[in-house]
């Protein structure tokens, strides 16, 4: 993932979100589909803003870029709050103190580590969920 990619792809998940549900995102046990409908029940935005939310956080992770999208963060005009956290999460991969929790085997050609804590997974594909009627709470046809 380039950096205009990188740029866009954070954008699309939003900076605030892309830091406040990091831990889930980076979560392999959470599948695409129970990660987007805890933004959905959480934060209530539309099923398809969750689903691309969650996947284009997930292609950040996946793609190596995780650091790099929190630094981002970290030097924008996000509000302070959401700038700490980035840094407490960058901390975190970083391994503060654990140089172990770095990982060089990622598919990226330059020295950039990724964080093994948030390893990149396999699924990153968000199924989509069908419109059964049962989200009272959010439209699921909204564009």
């Amino acid at each position: 993932m380039n950096d205009s990619q990188l740029d866009r792809y954070l954008n699309s998940v939003g900076k605030r979100c892309f830091v406040r549900y990091f831990d889930r995102f980076s979560d392999q046990s959470l599948s695409n589909r129970e990660v987007a409908e805890i933004l959905q029940e959480e934060m209530g935005f539309t099923w398809k803003a969750c689903n691309s939310r969650t996947g284009h956080a997930r292609m950040i992770i996946r793609s190596g870029r995780a650091i790099d999208a929190l630094e981002i963060v970290r030097g924008s005009k996000a509000e302070a709050r959401t700038r700490e956290k980035a840094v407490e999460l960058v901390e975190t991969c970083a391994g503060a103190g654990n140089p172990s929790s770095l990982s060089e085997d990622n598919d990226m050609d330059d020295d950039r580590p990724t964080c093994r804590h948030h390893s990149p997974y396999d699924d990153v594909s968000v199924p989509q969920q069908p419109n059964t009627g049962t989200h009272s709470h959010v439209a699921d046809n909204v564009d």
